[in-house]
């Protein structure tokens, strides 16, 4: 069974994170459709729907507005995603400084690309799009921040297969994957669309 997923890394250690991804990307769903287990900063969320008790006490965490909280779940993902595009890019460019080409960085891949439109997307609905009122736990955005910065960054350095310097021509011997991604990603933006 594990032989069939597409690695992200050569080797079985690729094969696991793979499978792992998909495992948290299967059980999320049932967490945020149950109210006892929902993040917190949705605004489905159990918090942000029931009235409170005068009555009932409460630990008061310290909180941030939902827009911040936003911001700071997705900005620092964007960020990550396109200085690497940026860093990747320059050290294709500029092949004869040593130092540069010792630092590791990957050449941009289409994935790296897809990850940094899809960040620079969500913090622009933040921005322009979507109306916030509510409060959240600053613990939550800063752990989904974490963990959306670690996979933007594993996304740069897994999507690169290839030597070759240009991101297209990695696919050249196989289009259809790289249609099939391309257009995978562009129904998930359509879809989120639907509000």
């Amino acid at each position: 069974m594990i032989d069939l997923l597409p690695p992200m890394f050569s080797g079985r250690a690729g094969q696991v994170i793979t499978l792992l991804q998909l495992l948290v990307a299967a059980t999320s769903y049932s967490n945020e459709t149950n109210a006892d287990t929902r993040a917190q900063y949705s605004k489905f969320s159990k918090a942000n729907s029931t009235k409170k008790s005068s009555e009932t006490k409460q630990i008061v965490t310290p909180t941030w507005p939902s827009k911040l909280a936003m911001i700071v779940i997705y900005t620092p993902a964007m960020i990550a995603s396109i200085s690497l595009l940026l860093l990747g890019s320059y050290i294709e460019k500029s092949s004869h400084l040593m130092l540069l080409q010792n630092m590791n960085i990957p050449s941009p891949s289409m994935a790296a690309y897809l990850c940094a439109i899809h960040f620079l997307k969500r913090v622009a609905e933040v921005i322009f799009l979507h109306k916030y009122s509510g409060r959240t736990e600053r613990g939550v955005p800063i752990m989904i921040s974490v963990y959306y910065t670690l996979v933007s960054v594993l996304v740069a350095f897994g999507g690169n297969t290839s030597d070759d310097a240009s991101v297209f021509a990695a696919y050249a011997e196989d289009r259809t994957r790289l249609l099939v991604g391309i257009s995978v990603f562009a129904l998930g933006v359509l879809g989120n669309f639907y509000h």
